[in-house]
């Protein structure tokens, strides 16, 4: 988007600078973010000016579409941070679910909670797995599930050597005396 509107070639992305201030990373004041993802914003800046209380710069020239807020990103950014930064992003969380227009963003959330979302229990992303040794224990499932061929989480990975001897007899040929000299010389267990 960049090089086709602007000119310039793709960079690594300036999160106080971005082409797109609607489009970033916004840290809020319990030290969670809230990601914006208006890819197309004109249609989301003013509700969204308005729903987080910046109703003094709703209209201003500087901001009111996209091009002149590319041009203005690092001070629409500085303002948006200090918003931001004056509620919790459970606080956004909620402000933003109780406007008519559905805001596109995201809490982003700690490794911690993943197990709690809402998308990854629907779509059984973590599974309880009973492992001989440790017991129960929580596991990330296979990420693709189908219908008619599931897959999933069926036993624990093979303990060093398990399947050593299994291997060297039914597909190498070899017999047990031969297992017996490798054990002796330390090359299997």
């Amino acid at each position: 988007m960049s090089l086709l509107n602007e000119g310039r070639s793709f960079s690594s992305f300036d999160r106080e600078a971005p082409t797109n201030p609607l489009a970033n990373l916004y840290k809020c004041k319990d030290g969670r973010s809230i990601q914006l993802m208006h890819l197309q914003p004109d249609p989301y800046w003013r509700p969204l000016a308005r729903v987080m209380g910046m109703d003094d710069i709703v209209d201003d020239p500087r901001f009111s579409e996209m091009k002149a807020r590319a041009e203005n990103s690092v001070e629409l950014v500085r303002i948006m941070d200090e918003k931001f930064a004056s509620k919790t992003a459970d606080e956004w969380d909620a402000i933003f679910r109780e406007f008519e227009l559905d805001f596109i963003y995201a809490k982003v959330q700690a490794i911690e909670e993943l197990d709690q979302d809402v998308q990854v229990v629907a779509n059984n992303y973590i599974t309880d797995f009973e492992h001989p040794v440790l017991g129960g224990v929580k596991m990330c499932n296979h990420p693709n599930i189908y219908s008619e061929t599931p897959a999933g989480i069926w036993r624990e990975a093979p303990e060093l050597g398990q399947h050593t001897e299994e291997i060297l007899i039914d597909e190498l040929g070899y017999d047990w005396d031969d297992i017996g000299e490798l054990q002796n010389e330390g090359a299997i267990l």
